[in-house]
């Protein structure tokens, strides 16, 4: 058995729910649909006046979003590597009720995002309707939609993760470890040129296409072609 306090607002409507004895009892619900306000018995003055009696209350005070229909309801939403620095999200909504935009966001870790571009919403949709955007990374890189509602409500879809795109072909020495002689370097293109430098990081051998083994001291070399680099034993 609850009192209520203050009067019902919101521009608030009553009615009666039953005749007989049940007669003095009414619920007052707002315009909106979204919430019911106090109630209680009000044979003498409206709630909130000091003339109403405790009653059961037949009320939900709290706001009933939660069973309303979500404005955007998303599909599917997908992102995927197109190129060596190219990668396309794709994602597609069963229906939508005032749906102002998507904000694509991405992020290196997948904790701090940051926004990347914009799709404008397609506003209110009983169909399906799909959408799309590009980005040109390389990088490995988490993505999230934030979707924003005309009333400026942001909701966020799951994340998803796209892998870097940066080749990763070995380079690979025979023999090594070496005495002397020619070395030969395995997954490279034929116009590839081949440096070596100690393990001080100082060049012994300008870029060349081949690679032979002769008079360096014994020690660990770097071998580098290109963004590609393998360790040499030199005996």
């Amino acid at each position: 058995m609850l009192t209520p306090t203050q009067e019902a607002t919101g521009a608030t409507t009553w009615t009666t729910l039953a005749s007989g004895p049940m007669a003095d009892f009414s619920l007052a619900r707002n315009s909106s649909g979204y919430a019911f306000a106090s109630t209680g018995q009000n044979t003498n003055g409206q709630l909130g006046d000091g003339s109403t009696t405790s009653a059961q209350r037949f009320d939900r005070v709290s706001p009933l979003r939660s069973f309303q229909p979500l404005p955007v309801e998303l599909a599917a939403f997908t992102a995927a590597r197109t190129g060596p620095a190219a990668v396309r999200l794709t994602w597609a909504t069963a229906s939508e009720r005032d749906n102002a935009s998507f904000g694509i966001e991405a992020s290196a870790d997948g904790a701090s995002f940051r926004h990347l571009g914009f799709v404008a919403g397609a506003g209110s949709l009983a169909s399906a309707h799909t959408y799309s955007f590009a980005d040109a990374t390389a990088a490995a890189t988490y993505y999230r939609l934030a979707q924003t509602d005309a009333d400026g409500r942001v909701t966020y879809s799951p994340v998803r993760f796209v892998p870097s795109g940066a080749t990763t072909s070995q380079l690979v020495l025979v023999p090594n470890p070496v005495a002397g002689g020619p070395v030969r370097a395995l997954g490279l293109p034929a116009e590839a040129l081949l440096s070596v430098y100690n393990s001080l990081g100082q060049l012994v051998r300008p870029a060349a296409a081949t690679l032979s083994v002769a008079g360096p001291p014994a020690g660990v070399y770097l071998v580098r072609a290109g963004n590609r680099a393998a360790r040499l034993v030199v005996e």
